[in-house]
């Protein structure tokens, strides 16, 4: 029997722990051979098939290790507290194979290697589906507005921005009423342009 190589990556023992023994309890052609906090950690350990990976690590969000991961076969999994619709789906973007919440039940842990390793794509729990694949839970940002908020949300002011943009303090402003205006289509009533970073942290258009 081939066993399949997997890598679980969290930066919580008991986590990393608890996954280990019920992959061994449930699935004896699964073997575990990596159990680390940071990606960094898995060094030149990348003869993998399968990375369980939560996407909040110690070392910061893990979004930039997925592609690299991804590139070199390895099917990734999203085991994660990480509940923002936006990071989510970028990293669905970037080829993850499947995502389940760690609110989920740990036994969706089998389905998804088992179907990561079928080369399907597993979704967990009905939250984890609708983060992933509903359109009405975020506003839709471009790359320009979303930058105009970072520079606002690291603390700079209009004049700023427009100089790190290179774009007018009246294209700022624009851009900031457009955004204000999706999410009051959302159903909010946000306030100034500290309220709209705010917002779109919280979705995860901010890191």
């Amino acid at each position: 029997m081939t066993l399949a190589k997997v890598a679980v990556i969290d930066d919580h023992d008991i986590v990393r722990e608890g996954i280990t023994s019920h992959l061994a309890a449930k699935l004896p052609n699964v073997h575990v051979v990596a159990s680390v906090a940071t990606v960094a950690e898995l060094a030149d350990n990348l003869d993998l098939d399968v990375v369980i990976l939560d996407l909040i690590l110690r070392d910061g969000q893990s979004l930039d290790d997925i592609a690299p991961l991804v590139e070199r076969g390895i099917k990734v999994l999203l085991f994660t507290s990480e509940e923002r619709p936006v990071a989510l789906r970028k990293a669905v973007q970037l080829g993850v194979s499947g995502v389940l919440l760690k609110g989920d039940p740990i036994s969706a842990i089998i389905d998804g290697v088992t179907m990561a390793l079928d080369g399907q794509f597993y979704v967990s729990g009905p939250l984890a589906h609708a983060l992933v694949t509903d359109n009405s839970l975020v506003a839709e940002l471009s790359e320009q507005q979303r930058q105009v908020l970072q520079c606002i949300d690291e603390g700079l002011d209009y004049r700023a921005t427009s100089r790190v943009m290179n774009i007018s303090a009246n294209t700022v402003k624009e851009y900031l009423a457009r955004i204000r205006e999706k999410y009051r289509e959302r159903g909010f009533q946000p306030g100034n342009a500290h309220h709209l970073t705010r917002l779109a942290y919280e979705e995860g258009h901010l890191r």
